[in-house]
């Protein structure tokens, strides 16, 4: 396992985004040599690409995704489209019980081809509004929400065997003693604000960059209260300047190297 923080340097483009998965064909691309279960985490700020990162770390390493940003983002829409008060966690739990069964809609593996609920574009729309993204980390605040997703991930990464999974708590909570790698995606929040924007524009919807970083530096805040946090044994990752392609070979390589490690102890 490599320990401590790495802030890679690399090529001022912009971060690379993608609408869809991009479907890799049978051990195509496949890292060799690693467990036959394993757990690999990604933690960060928000817009910092962990989903899209992810999404495409797991199919270059033959595993599984999991999107625990977007159940909490799920757990919200299902909240305010319901008219539930964002702060009655038991409302919202109950809810999300009764919708989504033990939280396997989120998962996304080789066997289904990477489909699931965040393939829909119509889907990942309702997550990303405006409302869900000023609503969020309150509900994602709410304790006994957590334990019954955290409960859901951990059962998810039992049934699937290998895992890379996204979020705020992965690394530091959920995974905290049993991952193979640990990461943590930061980036400025000028850039962060300017690729959300550029998501959002490329969606159709009007973008106040100027109000998006406003409101990803107060979510900072938030989730660094309850759930957000670098631990010494989690890799830093600085994606401002680097493009996803370059998050991601540079991840697929650490996670190469710590495999090795392990094999060798």
């Amino acid at each position: 396992m490599v320990h401590g923080a790495i802030a890679m340097s690399g090529a001022a483009n912009q971060h690379g985004t993608q609408s869809g998965p991009v479907i890799v064909g049978a051990g195509a691309g496949i890292v060799s040599g690693l467990p036959a279960k394993f757990v690999v985490t990604i933690d960060g700020q928000a817009a910092t690409g962990k989903s899209s990162t992810g999404l495409r770390l797991a199919q270059r390493l033959g595993a599984s995704f999991l999107d625990t940003g977007a159940m909490y983002r799920d757990a919200t829409a299902l909240a305010l489209e319901r008219r539930v008060p964002i702060d009655d966690a038991q409302a919202i739990i109950r809810l999300v019980q009764a919708e989504r069964t033990e939280g396997m809609q989120w998962v996304r593996s080789p066997g289904n081809g990477y489909a699931g609920l965040l393939q829909s574009p119509e889907f990942v729309e309702r997550l990303r509004s405006a409302a869900v993204d000023a609503a969020v980390s309150v509900v994602a605040k709410h304790k006994a929400l957590r334990e019954l997703l955290i409960d859901w991930q951990r059962r998810a990464a039992v049934d699937h065997g290998r895992l890379v999974t996204e979020g705020r708590d992965q690394g530091s909570v959920v995974f905290k003693t049993s991952a193979l790698c640990k990461f943590f995606l930061v980036a400025s929040p000028q850039v962060r604000a300017q690729r959300r924007a550029e998501q959002l524009t490329a969606r159709g919807v009007l973008a106040d960059v100027g109000a998006i970083e406003a409101n990803l530096v107060s979510r900072d805040q938030i989730d660094a209260s309850h759930a957000m946090r670098f631990d010494e044994d989690m890799i830093e990752v600085n994606t401002t300047k680097l493009t996803e392609d370059q998050v991601v070979d540079h991840l697929v390589t650490l996670v190469r190297q710590a495999a090795a490690d392990r094999a060798s102890e």
